[in-house]
C-alpha cells in the first residue's frame, strides 16, 4: 500500500474517531507514531468535523519539519495550491480528505490533496 494511501486511512480514522467521541470537539490537531516500511515516523493531523453533519476534513502530514508545525491550523480550508507550498519539501508526504461519515464505506471518503516529497524519502 502506498503511503499516500495510509496517510488517507489515518485521517479518514481521526475523523470518524472525532465524531464518535463523546467530547463534541470540532477541531482535530494531533500527532501520532506510525510504523511505514517498518520506520517509526510522526503523523500530523490536523482538521475539524461537524457533529451536525456527520463531515469533516483531515490534512495527515508524515514527518513535518519543525518550522511547519505551527503553519496550518484546523477550521481553516486550505486548496491543494496552498499546501503543497506550505509543505514543500518540508515533509516526506502529505493528504487531505474530506470525510462524509453518514455515507456507505466504499463512498465516505474522497481525498482532496495528495502530495510525496521527490527530495525526502517517504
Amino acid at each position: 500500500m502506498k503511503i499516500v494511501d495510509q496517510l488517507a486511512q489515518i485521517a479518514e480514522s481521526s475523523v470518524l474517531s472525532a465524531l464518535s467521541s463523546n467530547v463534541k470537539k470540532d477541531d482535530i490537531f494531533e500527532f501520532q507514531e506510525h510504523e511505514f516500511s517498518g520506520v517509526k515516523s510522526v503523523v500530523m493531523l490536523v482538521g475539524y468535523v461537524s457533529h451536525n453533519i456527520e463531515d469533516g476534513s483531515c490534512i495527515a502530514v508524515l514527518n513535518p519539519d519543525e518550522s511547519i508545525k505551527e503553519a496550518i491550523r484546523p477550521n481553516v480550508g486550505y486548496n491543494s495550491g496552498i499546501l503543497k507550498e506550505i509543505f514543500a519539501q518540508k515533509c516526506d508526504a502529505l493528504v487531505q480528505v474530506w470525510v462524509d461519515a453518514y455515507k456507505p464505506k466504499k463512498d465516505r471518503l474522497s481525498i482532496l490533496t495528495k502530495y510525496a516529497s521527490r527530495k525526502r524519502t517517504a
